[in-house]
């Protein structure tokens, strides 16, 4: 997810005239990064329970 994370917000990027756009791009980025994150806390703590 973080590399989807980071096409959105090269998306965003590349048209600053459309801020809604933008803002919509930048939140999904957002969302995405934060998701992955919390995937990887879950698995590391899966694999401290083992």
């Amino acid at each position: 997810m973080a590399t989807l994370a980071e096409q959105a917000r090269s998306w965003a990027r590349a048209m600053p005239s459309y801020p809604r756009t933008v803002g919509l791009l930048t939140q999904i980025s957002n969302d995405w990064e934060s998701q992955a994150k919390q995937i990887d806390i879950r698995q590391e703590q899966q694999r401290l329970k083992w």
